[in-house]
């Protein structure tokens, strides 16, 4: 009997796994579809941003679900090793494709750049989606996200 029971534990372990892999690519394919859904041509830096997080922030509610799950997974991976690695491979495959899709920058060219860059986009995305989850009524909106941002990088340069 607890053979059995072990089997069946990976066999669950190995389809929570497949589920994140699957949940991941589909959040990537959503979130790239939000994003090259807007005419950003003409605009500045700070104006494709806050485009950006707008249909980000849209997403949320179609992708409410998706993110609940991940953090459901992210507090149960202490006792499934499998689904953290799995969960940190995905990781990092979403810095480097949100270093691509915010910056049009090959991760084979400059993969420590894009690592940083793209990590920096999933901790504002991971922010935003535990704020939304919790109050999307009161979750920062993408204008005040690049306000915040304006903000620093001026005082950053002196401004």
């Amino acid at each position: 009997m607890p053979g059995r029971l072990v089997q069946q534990v990976g066999q669950v372990a190995a389809l929570l796994n497949e589920a994140l892999v699957q949940a991941m690519a589909e959040w990537g394919e959503e979130l790239e579809s939000a994003l090259a859904a807007g005419d950003t041509a003409g605009a500045t830096p700070a104006q494709r941003f806050e485009a950006a997080w707008s249909r980000i922030v849209e997403s949320f509610a179609r992708l409410g679900p998706l993110w609940a799950i991940q953090f459901e997974l992210v507090a149960q991976m202490d006792r499934m090793p499998e689904v953290r690695e799995a969960f940190a491979a995905a990781t990092r495959r979403s810095r480097l494709g949100l270093a691509a899709l915010f910056h049009d920058l090959d991760p084979d060219a400059d993969e420590e750049k894009a690592l940083a860059l793209g990590g920096f986009y999933q901790a504002l995305l991971a922010g935003l989606a535990t704020q939304y989850l919790v109050d999307p009524k009161s979750a920062i909106s993408a204008a005040a996200l690049t306000e915040a941002l304006a903000m620093i990088t001026a005082e950053w340069s002196g401004g």
